[in-house]
């Protein structure tokens, strides 16, 4: 199968990059004001059940689960406080 030029495949590269951050950019905001289960990371960081990256004021214990009600978003992550 031949090979697209390069400006064709950096093209469609950025296009799926765009499609996908504008994605994660809407399924964040649907997470707004929503209690999530959180499972620890590192500190105050961690995923939700839907794998959604979050911080969290507070210090907690790798590996543990917080439940936490997000408040905002950033760019890639969701922002929350303890419940």
């Amino acid at each position: 199968m031949p090979q697209l030029p390069k400006p064709v495949r950096k093209a469609r590269a950025k296009s799926l990059r765009d499609a996908g951050e504008a994605a994660l950019g809407r399924f964040l905001d649907t997470r707004t004001g929503k209690t999530e289960s959180v499972l620890i990371e590192a500190g105050g960081t961690g995923r939700t059940a839907h794998y959604a990256p979050i911080r969290i004021d507070g210090d907690y214990e790798r590996g543990g689960i917080v439940d936490a009600v997000v408040t905002a978003r950033g760019s890639d992550h969701l922002i929350g406080r303890p419940r």
